[in-house]
């Protein structure tokens, strides 16, 4: 299953400095892997802007948006899925003792 998504968030504040921006320099296209539905895969193909930051100190020209509770930084996997993967991951195989 494939889903196609968007921000909606006017702007976003800068990841370095916090200032807010709304002015875009580009737009490009994620593939984010989510939580399976129904036992079938699914990818998020998630459009996001890459913004202006205005502070002239911060060492960063442009950043990312990040769509909260979805996506994060170099991340293919989404956020809920990375946590259902750490339940996997802390659960104690059968017969064996911590």
């Amino acid at each position: 299953m494939t889903v196609f998504a968007r921000s909606s968030a006017t702007g976003q504040p800068c990841r370095v400095c916090t200032v807010w921006s709304e002015r875009v320099h580009s737009r490009y296209v994620r593939r984010v892997s989510d939580e399976p539905v129904g036992g079938q895969p699914v990818t998020i193909v998630l459009t996001v802007r890459r913004f202006y930051c205005h502070n002239a100190a911060c060492a960063a020209a442009t950043f990312v948006e990040q769509v909260e509770g979805l996506s994060r930084r170099h991340r293919r996997r989404s956020v809920p899925l990375l946590a259902t993967l750490a339940q996997v991951g802390l659960v104690p195989r059968q017969g064996k003792a911590l």
